[in-house]
């Protein structure tokens, strides 16, 4: 047996195993009643009968527990095909984990390695690649009903560390299907449906979680000497951060040697759950306290956030350093004409950038980024960027710092991304990229000829995002709503590296405020 054809045991071959089988145990029983050198030859050649016997019920035996895994397997196959997952797919999958381990252990009692190779490929091969295909979605299903108990418990915790679980298990499912269809092409199916299916249910259980968090500060500390950073345990509402005078409600309060920082300014993380506060003209050396005031920073589930009184000391003795040094073209056959070094934190001066034998002692120095205007490098060519006496703002400084000058290519068109409502004559417009100047962007509503776009701003903390505003006057004419088509004309807008647009034509859909501010 040395091919998974032959792993059977047919009619004739069962039959031949029971006749062996009564034929040795008769001729034992008659060999009992003999003794001396006669008894011994006979024994012995029984023993080597009931070996080969011994291999045939290894056979048997194989053949009969791999054809309960086939069983197994196809009744997991079935939910497999159909996209099912639910108790009974785990039900299924379980059995068929068993049922390996079962057939496992008696094909390692088969005689001869083409044997035990050739039950292996009949039996154990298909089942584990049914297995393995849905091996994560079953351990996705599983710990998604245990974060459920526990949100019912209320185990947070549990249900944090199980989410963060929860995501690894999602790139594990897409790596064992990659990994193994290339050792066995097609044969683990993507399960679209099933993942809906999970990721729905994530997202219901996530919803669920946040809910329950309370805000809660979880940490501050001090980044350097122009940023402190105040870490929440749950998204926070941005709108409950600001008074109704827009002065900050979590305040900074400076300890009695404290160096004055200057007019702070205060900005959310995209994930609501960092507020970086940053210093104005000053820096921050010393003590200082932050006060998150009760009852009023309020969550994005609505919670308040606990109050807190949280004392931080800030004494930076890091120089900055260069995080990168990059330079971008429209192609490679042309010129770089700008460098921009990025530093880990703010810097207050450079004393000298040397590129390519060149020395450039008035850098244009912005936060943490440094540009330097460069007289044509050839964007082929490899070079090092070497950053003399970079200084921050609590006076460290670094003497010399190399980096690699890394150049990329751009050459895609600027182009609108989005647009949304932000009310009832205003328009937010988001392109894929920072433009070189304000946008050209004309409107018409109905059967106007007029241009009703009347102001275009730049929105100042993302300058892909502009706010165009409209002529009220043109609007809901004959109703409570208006189609307003806005227009960008081909090649009137572009980037920094000159890239211009294709024509942009977006319509959007305005509904009349009825509220008392706007009646």
């Amino acid at each position: 047996m040395s091919t998974p054809e032959q792993v059977m045991v047919s009619a004739a071959f069962a039959s031949k195993y029971s006749e062996a089988s009564a034929a040795i145990k008769n001729a034992r029983a008659a060999v009992a009643h003999l003794s001396g050198s006669q008894k011994t030859a006979l024994t012995n050649r029984l023993d080597a009968a009931d070996v080969t016997r011994v291999k045939a019920a290894r056979i048997i035996d194989v053949v009969k527990v791999g054809t309960d895994l086939n069983t197994k397997v196809a009744a997991l196959q079935e939910d497999i095909s159909a996209q099912t997952l639910n108790d009974d797919t785990v039900t299924a999958f379980n059995a068929v984990s068993t049922a390996i381990g079962t057939v496992e252990r008696s094909t390692g009692k088969v005689a001869g390695s083409p044997a035990r190779e050739a039950v292996n490929t009949k039996y154990v091969t298909p089942a584990k690649i049914a297995k393995e295909t849905i091996i994560f979605e079953v351990s996705r299903y599983n710990l998604q009903k245990q974060i459920d108990a526990d949100l019912t418990a209320n185990k947070l915790t549990d249900v944090e560390a199980n989410f963060a679980k929860l995501d690894r298990l999602e790139v594990r499912a897409a790596d064992i299907k990659a990994a193994g269809n290339k050792l066995y092409p097609g044969k683990y199916p993507t399960l679209d449906k099933i993942e809906a299916q999970l990721k729905a249910n994530k997202q219901k259980l996530w919803d669920a979680y946040q809910a329950k968090l309370t805000p809660m500060v979880t940490g501050v500390s001090a980044i350097n000497a122009k940023q402190i950073v105040v870490k929440f345990s749950a998204a926070v509402d941005a709108k409950t951060l600001k008074a109704a005078d827009t002065s900050d409600v979590i305040k900074l309060v400076a300890g009695d040697k404290a160096e004055n920082p200057g007019t702070v300014t205060q900005e959310l993380s995209a994930d609501g759950k960092t507020l970086t506060i940053k210093a104005g003209t000053g820096f921050f050396k010393g003590d200082y306290t932050v006060k998150v005031p009760f009852e009023i920073v309020k969550g994005v589930n609505g919670q308040f956030a606990a109050p807190v009184n949280q004392k931080v000391t800030v004494n930076d003795t890091t120089a900055p350093l260069v995080s990168s040094a990059k330079a971008t073209v429209k192609a490679s056959t042309e010129k770089i004409k700008t460098v921009t070094l990025t530093f880990d934190e703010d810097v207050t001066s450079i004393d000298n950038v040397k590129i390519d034998g060149v020395n450039y002692t008035t850098p244009d120095v912005v936060g943490n980024q440094v540009t330097i205007a460069v007289p044509d490098l050839d964007a082929t060519k490899t070079y090092n960027v070497t950053v003399i006496n970079a200084q921050d703002a609590a006076g460290n400084v670094k003497e010399e710092q190399v980096a690699p000058l890394s150049v990329s290519v751009d050459n895609v068109a600027p182009t609108i991304t989005s647009v949304s409502s932000v009310g009832e004559n205003q328009v937010k417009v988001t392109f894929n990229k920072e433009l070189s100047a304000k946008p050209a962007i004309s409107g018409k509503v109905g059967t106007y000829t007029a241009n009703v776009v009347s102001d275009i701003t730049v929105n100042p903390d993302n300058a892909k995002e502009y706010v165009v505003t409209l002529d009220k006057s043109y609007l809901f004419k004959n109703g409570n709503s208006d189609t307003v088509a806005l227009t960008v004309a081909k090649d009137t807008i572009a980037d920094a590296l000159g890239n211009t647009n294709a024509a942009d034509i977006v319509s959007i859909r305005f509904q009349r405020c009825n509220c008392s501010k706007c009646s």
